[in-house]
């Protein structure tokens, strides 16, 4: 997993680089993405402190994950992507944060093979929650208003 997360940060650092020859202001993303490297590797590290050793979910929709430290958080599933048998990885939402997220990045040997086939039959037939169904009208409303207001 580190070697994926250091082969796309290192063409993220090679493409500013190139990039900075003609704008030398794009030097300054060079932190942000040494900082997200950190980030990352820290976030899908299971055997660090801070990383998931227990995940469990239920009908309702809710995912429980423990970390190594012995805390445990509820939340809900933002996006999972499925690349065969190979690898899953899941981005959850603590339901008591507003904005951090947790990626947890599970290889294929890193579950028994019926749990990680359990858990991919899950993530096929999944689709995102819906958001309010007023929220929704509004945002094709505005869009729908958007694209008459550039016919004219």
């Amino acid at each position: 997993m580190f070697i994926y997360l250091g082969c796309v940060h290192a063409a993220a650092l090679l493409l500013i680089m190139a990039l900075a020859w003609y704008r030398p202001a794009l030097l300054l993303l060079l932190v942000p993405v040494a900082l997200s490297f950190c980030y990352c590797r820290m976030q899908t590290a299971a055997r660090m402190r801070t990383g998931v050793c227990r995940l469990l979910w239920d009908a309702e929709g809710t995912w429980t994950w423990w970390r190594n430290d012995g805390q445990y958080a509820h939340g809900r599933l933002l996006g999972a992507t499925v690349m065969g048998r190979h690898l899953v990885i899941l981005r959850l939402r603590n339901e008591r944060h507003r904005w951090r997220t947790t990626m947890l990045c599970l290889a294929g040997d890193s579950l028994d093979t019926a749990s990680h086939r359990r858990l991919r039959a899950r993530l096929t037939l999944w689709q995102p929650a819906a958001a309010d169904p007023i929220q929704h009208l509004r945002q094709r409303i505005a869009v729908l208003w958007a694209r008459l207001r550039l016919r004219r």
